[in-house]
């Protein structure tokens, strides 16, 4: 069994040799501005990711991420797939900063998640995906250096996120709570009662937008009472205008 294990392992291997072998001399092969680079660029990439995935060589990492920069520059600014690969390379980047740590490579992701959200219209069904991921590694810079510009740009992202996901949509509770996270970060930052106010608007409409059953629901609505606590505590009742209470109580 062990000699079979190790005979399959490793023709895995030689066929990825090979198929990064052949898609580099393809990308070599073609010139700048050629109208097939791209793609032949976008295979490499595939290629080398599925050399990253089995290996986990920082070399193959790096080596991803130089083929994914060279792919943002020959597409061109409004193809559709300028927003997607802006978004893997992002990706690509936040997953050498988590295993490097170095700061230059969260702030390069922050950028290509920037431009990925910025590429598309408000009704792409990707656009909360770009956003939510913009969100958190801003989050994860504020976490680090405390720049409270930081965190209200991931508020913006947050809400940018939540909004652009439609109601009943199943990741739309996520992204309130995320945006409910980074306000309460920034209420115990400054303690405006506004930010608190709108924590427990956010954390209330995620309560109230998951069904009875799901396992978050119950964090959702622990995180609502909290902040309803708190608020009572502090600033008195929460003028309920917009009827979340109500909704609660009736669902």
């Amino acid at each position: 069994m062990m000699k079979k294990w190790k005979k399959t392992t490793l023709g895995r291997s030689e066929q990825l040799e090979r198929t990064v072998s052949a898609a580099q001399d393809a990308v070599a092969a073609t010139p700048l501005g050629h109208p097939d680079r791209a793609q032949r660029l976008s295979n490499l990439e595939e290629s080398l990711r599925a050399r990253y995935d089995a290996t986990g060589s920082v070399a193959d990492l790096d080596a991803v991420i130089g083929v994914e920069q060279d792919l943002v520059g020959a597409i061109a600014v409004g193809h559709p797939d300028r927003a997607p690969m802006l978004s893997n390379l992002g990706l690509s980047l936040n997953t050498r900063y988590e295993r490097a740590g170095d700061v230059s490579d969260l702030n390069a992701a922050i950028a290509a998640f920037r431009g990925a959200a910025a590429a598309t219209t408000f009704d792409h069904p990707k656009r909360q995906n770009y956003l939510s991921n913009l969100g958190h590694r801003l989050f994860a810079r504020y976490a680090q250096f405390e720049d409270v510009g930081d965190l209200n740009a991931a508020i913006i992202a947050f809400r940018g996120a939540a909004a652009a996901t439609p109601l009943g949509h199943p990741d739309r509770a996520a992204h309130l709570w995320n945006l409910g996270s980074s306000l309460q970060a920034r209420y115990d930052a400054t303690g405006k009662v506004r930010d608190l106010d709108a924590v427990i608007l956010a954390a209330g409409e995620a309560a109230a937008n998951t069904p009875h059953d799901h396992p978050d629901r119950q964090k959702y609505l622990s995180n609502f009472d909290n902040s309803l606590r708190t608020r009572s505590e502090r600033f008195g009742d929460f003028p309920d205008e917009f009827g979340v209470l109500a909704t609660l109580r009736g669902s």
